[in-house]
C-alpha cells in the first residue's frame, strides 16, 4: 500500500495513475452506443476499468489491493425527476462505523482520502439530444472521480466547515460521541463529499479541467460536454446551493432527536420522492431505518470515549505549543489545522469533566484548561482567516506537475 504518513497540513495526496486508458475508453464507447442500457457484465467491466485507471499498474504484480476501487456503477432511468448528471459517492461500507472511517473523519486530524466509491449516471446523460461521446464520458468520469479519490481536500474542507461552525456558535459536537448517534452522520458526510467539487453541484468557479483530465488531454472534451448539457437546459448547479446544508440539517436533528425524529423521517421521505439518484435515495432510506429503530436513551447515556488522566495531562502540555503557533499563524491552512486541534481538545476535555468521576480539584484544573482552549479558539477566530458566516474554505487544486505519474 502507498505510504500516506504525510504532513497533516498537506491536503493533496499525490496519486499514481494508469498510463493506458484504452480499456476505459472502450467500455465508455459501449455505454454510449447502447445509451447506458448495458448488461451486468458490462457494468462490471466499467467498474474494473475505473479502478484500473486510478491505479498504478506497475505495482499490480506485488499482489497489493487497489489504491482506490469503484464498487458500483449504475445508470438510473430518470424521466420525471431532477437531473443529477453524475454522482460519485463514498461507498456505504467505507463509511461503516465499525471500520472507524466515519469517526476518523469527524474527530481525528490525519489526512483521509476516500478510497471506495459508487458511481451513478443519470440516463439523461445518454440522451441523443446531448450526444455525449466516449471521450466526453471518460472526461467526466475522470473529473468526478479524481476530485474525490485523488485528494484529502473533501474531508479537509468538511472538517474546516465543522470547526468554523462550532467555533462561531461556541458549540462542540457532543451528541455524536455515542455510537447510535454518530452513524447518522454518515449520510451528511457522504452528501458533502459527493457534492464538494462536482461539476453538477459545486460552485460555478470550480468548473474547469483538473489534473487527471488534463493529464489525459481531455480538457476540450469536458468543456464540450458542459456546453451540451447547458444548451439542452439541463443546467448545472441546480441540486443544492451549499454542500454543507445536509450537515447543518443533521446537526440540528441530532441536537434534539427525541422531539425532531418524526419530523426528520417525514422530511427524508419527501426528499426521496424528489431525488432522481438511486444512490442518494438508498442513503436516505438507510437513515430512516436507523431513525425508526434508534434507542433514544443511548444518545444521552452511552459515552464512546473514556479519557484517562494521561491524555488530559498531554493536552495540558500541548497548550503552550498550540498557543504559540496561534500567535504566529499567517496562512489560512495553518489556522484551519490549529482550529481542528483546538476543537478536538475542547470536545475531549468537556466530555471528560462532565462524564468521568473526578475530584473537585481535578474538575477545577481541567475546567480552567477548557476555558483557556476556548479563549484560544476565540482569538484564532478573530485572526482574519475565516470568511465570516460563510464558513467557507475554497479549494485550490494543485498545479499540473510534470512527471508526477
Amino acid at each position: 500500500m502507498y505510504n500516506e504518513e504525510i504532513d497533516v497540513n498537506v491536503g493533496f495526496i499525490p496519486k499514481r495513475m494508469s498510463k493506458d486508458f484504452s480499456r476505459l475508453h472502450d467500455i465508455c464507447n459501449v455505454f454510449v452506443e447502447k445509451q447506458g442500457r448495458v448488461s451486468m457484465k458490462e457494468r462490471k467491466e466499467m467498474q474494473d476499468a475505473i479502478t484500473a485507471a486510478f491505479d498504478d499498474k506497475a505495482n499490480i504484480e506485488d499482489n497489493r489491493l487497489p489504491d482506490s476501487r469503484c464498487n458500483t456503477f449504475i445508470v438510473t432511468e430518470n424521466t420525471d425527476k431532477m437531473f443529477f448528471g453524475v454522482k460519485v459517492i463514498p461507498s456505504h461500507k467505507w463509511l461503516d462505523w465499525d471500520k472507524y472511517f466515519l469517526y476518523d473523519i469527524l474527530f481525528n486530524e490525519n489526512p483521509i482520502r476516500i478510497k471506495d466509491i459508487d458511481i451513478e449516471f443519470d440516463s439523461k446523460m445518454f440522451s441523443p439530444l446531448i450526444g455525449m461521446t466516449a471521450n466526453e464520458m471518460m472526461a467526466v468520469i475522470l473529473y468526478e472521480v479524481g476530485h474525490i479519490v485523488n485528494s484529502s481536500a473533501p474531508v479537509d474542507d468538511l472538517r474546516a466547515q465543522l470547526d468554523a461552525y462550532c467555533a462561531a456558535n461556541d458549540q462542540i459536537i457532543n451528541n455524536l460521541k455515542d455510537k447510535d448517534a454518530i452513524k447518522f452522520m454518515g449520510f451528511a458526510v457522504a452528501e458533502y463529499i459527493s457534492k464538494h467539487s462536482s461539476l453538477f453541484t459545486g460552485k460555478k468557479d470550480n468548473v474547469g479541467a483538473d489534473e487527471f483530465v488534463h493529464y489525459v488531454g481531455l480538457d476540450d472534451q469536458l468543456e464540450n460536454l458542459i456546453s451540451k448539457i447547458a444548451k439542452n437546459n439541463l443546467r448545472l448547479h441546480e441540486d443544492v446551493d451549499d454542500p454543507f446544508a445536509s450537515m447543518l440539517w443533521t446537526l440540528r436533528i441530532l441536537s434534539n432527536l427525541s422531539t425532531r425524529k418524526i419530523m426528520a423521517i417525514k422530511t427524508l421521505r419527501k426528499a426521496i420522492n424528489l431525488s432522481g439518484s438511486v444512490l442518494e435515495q438508498n442513503l436516505m432510506k438507510s437513515l430512516i431505518r436507523d431513525l425508526e429503530t434508534v434507542r433514544l436513551s443511548g444518545l444521552t447515556e452511552g459515552v464512546l470515549l473514556k479519557f484517562k488522566y494521561n491524555t488530559m495531562k498531554q493536552f495540558d502540555e500541548d497548550y503552550f505549543e498550540i498557543a504559540m503557533r496561534c500567535k504566529n499563524v499567517e496562512e489560512e491552512d495553518d489556522a484551519l489545522y490549529l482550529m481542528r486541534k483546538i476543537n478536538t481538545r475542547v470536545s475531549v476535555i468537556d466530555d471528560y469533566i462532565n462524564t468521568e468521576k473526578i475530584s473537585q480539584d481535578e474538575f477545577k484544573k481541567w475546567s480552567k484548561l477548557l476555558d483557556k482552549y476556548k479563549a484560544l479558539r476565540e482569538d484564532l477566530l478573530k485572526a482574519a482567516v475565516y470568511k465570516g458566516k460563510q464558513y467557507g474554505v475554497f479549494v485550490n487544486y494543485p498545479d499540473i506537475v510534470p512527471g508526477r505519474y
